[in-house]
Order: C-alpha cells, then structure tokens, then sequence
C-alpha cells in the first residue's frame, strides 16, 4: 500500500511539473522566443517520458515541439515531432479526446505538407482526419466542419 501511494504521488508531481514546463513551453512560442520554447518543451517531454506509456500529455508537447520547428522553417524535425504525437495519439484513440487528438495531431502534418506543397500527402491525412472524427462523432456532429474545411481549401 504504501509503495502504491508513493507511485501515485510520483506519477502526479511528474503531472504537475510536465503542466507547468508544458505552458511555459507554450507561452514562449506564442511570444517567438523560439530558443527558450524549444527548450522548455523538451523539459517537458523529459517528464512526459516518466508518466505511463500511453499518456496523453506527450501528444500536446510533441505537437509543440512540431510548431516550434515549423515556425523556424526546420520542417524536417517538424514532421517527425508531427509523427511522433501521431503516434502517440493512435495508441489513445479508445480514451476520452483521443479521436479529437488524432484528428488534430493529423490536421496539424498536413498543413505542414501543405506549405510544402505535398498535396497528395496533405489530401490523405485531412481526409483521414475528417473520418476519424466523423466515426467518433457521428455524421451530422459540427465539430467536423473544420476538416471539411480544410479540405475544402485544399481543393
């Protein structure tokens, strides 16, 4: 019981402290102080690593890291931050937002294809996305206007 107890207290301080580098992460990139962001979400990512394999606070990092780089026009690292968070958000398609986090997670690749012109590519996954959140959903939910929309752009 009481190895149990201090788990749990472990895994919540880890919870608390990838929060607080996660928003610090976060805060720096909407501010363009790239540098401090990158570095701030890689603390956070460090973190994120202890908490249980299929936690969900790795995607939001992950995905901060990708726009960190994509803003710095390193799209390389961008996609592969992008991929990673896909990943992540496959595993956590069965939890509460995991859908919505996989439609996102993929929205947020094509766009990147997308400035890269890679229109196939972008096409795929927006479509993709628009169908992972349709099934998760329904049909006739609003939440899938924004995936219309993008491909609707995108045509």
């Amino acid at each position: 019981l009481t190895l149990c107890l201090q788990t749990q207290a472990l895994a919540q301080n880890a919870q608390l402290e990838w929060q607080k580098l996660n928003e610090e992460g976060k805060q720096l990139l909407q501010a363009g102080k790239m540098a401090e962001a990158e570095a701030k979400l890689k603390a956070a990512l460090a973190v994120a690593q202890k908490l249980p394999p299929n936690d969900p606070h790795k995607i939001d990092t992950l995905s901060g890291l990708a726009e960190v780089y994509n803003r710095q026009n390193k799209l390389a690292e961008a996609e592969n931050y992008h991929k990673q968070a896909i990943s992540f958000a496959e595993k956590a398609v069965g939890e509460k937002n995991g859908a919505s986090n996989l439609a996102s997670c993929l929205n947020n690749l094509a766009a990147l294809y997308y400035k890269q012109n890679k229109l196939a590519q972008a096409e795929a996954l927006m479509i993709r996305a628009t169908s992972t959140e349709e099934k998760a959903l329904g049909p006739a939910d609003k939440g899938l206007i924004a995936g219309l929309s993008n491909l609707a752009q995108l045509y």
